[in-house]
């Protein structure tokens, strides 16, 4: 930039004190910026350093809460998606366990095979329009497969831990958002994640009136002003956040979403009992079977 373009950062900074701060704010890091940020609010007058200290500290509490809600909601998307595969499972695997037997069954007793033609093959061949009606072939040896290969014998086709599509496993259940596990971020880094443009205007902003006292100070009313700003707003995913903008959902965004994830996922708990229920009556019948 040229030095007509580098901004007066504070009205008594020389030429030169101006290009050096301007150097140092393009190269410094994130979580220099932030050390900068709070050092800045510690050289205000003492009425002044408390009301933007306390303006900067409810900004950096906004933040973090927002952060730890933006895990938490990620987290129940994740559960949410569990719970409709485990239920899902639950649909399906009786009908795997049948497809297993119909081919244990005929392994045992396969009859006549074309020349070149595999055990799965002709299996599929067979019973393709009945034991495995709705299911294409390549998911019918996905229901079959087995570490080695398929022709190897099996007796427990019911539940092996020769099958890696095994007898469904029950998610993880949230009951509430407090409920879920997050990893806080450190205090005195939350405010890294606003990234470094706007704490470069932070800073600008500060410097400009580190000096001012009494009602001419309006630096804390501008901190909360800005915090109102990022808290409230929520840009295009279609493109970038310009300053104080995020593509998170806001903080009430958040809370909403994670409730209705938190109903979806008991829904998808109360769906799937009924489902396992009846997968374990149904296994016990097919146990009683092979006796």
């Amino acid at each position: 930039m040229s030095k007509s373009k580098i901004p007066q950062y504070h009205p008594s900074y020389t030429e030169e004190e101006n290009q050096q701060m301007y150097e140092y704010l393009e190269t410094a890091s994130t979580e220099s910026l932030v050390q900068s940020l709070w050092d800045l609010c510690n050289l205000y007058p003492p009425e002044e350093k408390e009301n933007v200290i306390n303006a900067l500290c409810q900004f950096n509490r906004e933040l973090s809460e927002r952060m730890d809600l933006e895990q938490r909601y990620q987290e129940l998307m994740t559960c949410r998606d569990l719970w409709i595969q485990y239920r899902n499972a639950l649909e399906i695997y009786p009908d795997i366990l049948k497809i297993r037997k119909k081919y244990h069954e005929y392994k045992e007793a396969p009859g006549k095979r074309p020349y070149g033609v595999t055990m799965l093959e002709a299996f599929l061949g067979k019973y393709k329009d009945t034991v495995c009606d709705g299911y294409s072939d390549e998911m019918v040896r996905r229901f079959l497969l087995k570490d080695k290969n398929y022709e190897q014998p099996q007796t427990a086709f019911y539940d092996s831990p020769a099958y890696k599509i095994k007898n469904p496993q029950e998610p993880i259940f949230y009951d509430s958002i407090e409920s879920i596990p997050i990893k806080h971020t450190v205090e005195k880094k939350v405010l890294e994640n606003l990234g470094k443009e706007n704490l470069k205007y932070l800073i600008t902003i500060l410097l400009q009136y580190v000096d001012v006292t009494g009602n001419q100070n309006p630096a804390d009313v501008i901190l909360i002003f800005l915090n109102r700003k990022y808290a409230s707003s929520q840009a295009s995913h279609k493109k970038q956040p310009g300053l104080f903008a995020t593509k998170t959902m806001n903080i009430q965004q958040l809370k909403e979403n994670c409730q209705r994830l938190l109903v979806e996922i008991e829904e998808l708990k109360e769906q799937s009992q009924i489902l396992a229920n009846e997968l374990q009556e149904f296994i016990k019948k097919m146990k009683n079977e092979q006796k």
